[in-house]
């Protein structure tokens, strides 16, 4: 499979694509390595029958799960994904991992988080978009800040992991913040 020539949802260097069965074997690999699960949250390895559970969840629903590909091809980089829409934060959760460590801080992540937010606020009718992230996860802080985010606090305790609990930050960021960030969006990407 190719990339796309001119893909709707395209950052300066990723586009952002949907979810495909052709994608399952290569996140079940990246959410079964012990770093990318971690970060991620997963505690225990995931099979085929889990993973394949979760794509017929996620393509069937409400929820925008997509693949962060080159713009030069189709490559899974990693994912992206805005969901738990009807939650009591108000607004939907945005979710995101880089499955191989030599793609982590290059910057893709910062620019599917830019693709994302475009979509989210250009293209849906959202307010805001939160997320939490593990406390330690100072690389994830800063490329959400960049992107707009601005922590609104600590949970203590949040998290197991590794017979020990853990702090998350929690972060969002509002349509008016994201409005005031001068850089092409992603419709400015595109040819037509």
């Amino acid at each position: 499979m190719s990339g796309a020539h001119n893909p709707i949802i395209r950052g300066e260097r990723v586009w952002l694509r949907r979810f495909e069965k052709d994608d399952v074997a290569s996140y079940k690999a990246a959410v079964n390595d012990a770093d990318v699960a971690y970060w991620a949250g997963y505690v225990y390895p995931q099979n085929d029958v889990m993973v394949e559970r979760f794509f017929d969840k996620r393509a069937s629903g409400e929820e925008f799960f997509f693949v962060i590909s080159p713009l030069d091809g189709s490559e899974f980089l990693g994912t992206i994904w805005l969901w738990n829409m009807g939650n009591r934060l108000g607004g939907p959760e945005l979710s995101m991992f880089i499955a191989d460590a030599a793609n982590r801080g290059k910057g893709l992540g910062s620019d599917a988080i830019d693709a994302m937010l475009d979509f989210a606020f250009g293209h849906l009718d959202h307010h805001r978009i939160w997320l939490t992230t593990l406390a330690s996860n100072t690389g994830a802080q800063r490329a959400f800040e960049k992107a707009g985010f601005r922590e609104e606090g600590v949970v203590r305790d949040h998290y197991l992991r590794h017979g020990r609990r853990v702090d998350s930050v929690q972060m969002s960021i509002l349509r008016p913040d994201w409005e005031a960030i001068e850089r092409a969006r992603i419709w400015d990407r595109n040819s037509t």
